[in-house]
């Protein structure tokens, strides 16, 4: 996690992928670094707004096209560090644990300042789940919604469900986690006639 924090009080949170390994754990969430960097923010009464970038090629959760291709390309043959193991039960209860008190803690931030998501080409599932409790979100007309998560071998979390049922609704969020094809995030005004989109 990179947070810069201006002289205005903005302040800018990265999330970085591990530059090793390679392979799928190299875009796993580290719960932990990224609860205490908001914790630290909520404290910080110099900082008024918050931003989010996901956009940058370092971002954690693959922002561009060409970075996710290669890491599911790798991923699949091997060429990257070995598969995950499967985590012990205490340290899987510990891991969602950790999480929960993420998502209830980025809530609290979301809404004690302006807290502003930018998207890049690609929004996995962790993506969606930060970006959705932001007071607002920008993204290119290009952007797409692209839960692949499970063909990079990772677990579908960081609450993604609960925020895309009610922001997508049921048939979206099962159709992302399920498919791991992208689904374009357009406005509802771009629809053609008869064509269904998820709401946002």
């Amino acid at each position: 996690v990179r947070v810069a924090v201006g002289e205005s009080g903005a302040a800018v949170v990265t999330l970085l992928r591990a530059t090793a390994p390679c392979g799928a754990s190299a875009h796993a969430l580290r719960p932990g670094a990224l609860l205490r960097a908001v914790e630290a923010l909520l404290a910080d009464e110099s900082v008024h707004s918050v931003v989010l970038d996901l956009s940058s090629r370092e971002s954690l959760y693959l922002a561009d096209h060409a970075t996710l291709a290669a890491a599911v390309k790798e991923v699949r043959e091997g060429t990257g560090a070995a598969r995950e193991q499967a985590a012990p039960p205490q340290r899987a209860a510990s891991l969602l644990s950790a999480e929960a008190a993420l998502a209830a803690r980025w809530a609290a931030l979301c809404e004690a300042k302006l807290v502003v998501a930018v998207l890049g080409d690609v929004v996995g599932s962790a993506g969606v789940a930060l970006a959705l409790p932001c007071t607002y979100r920008v993204a290119a007309r290009s952007t797409v919604c692209q839960v692949a998560d499970v063909t990079l071998g990772l677990p579908v979390r960081m609450g993604f469900a609960s925020h895309a049922v009610k922001q997508m609704g049921a048939h979206w969020a099962l159709y992302l986690a399920l498919t791991a094809l992208p689904l374009p995030l357009r406005p509802a005004s771009d629809n053609t006639a008869g064509e269904a989109a998820p709401a946002d």
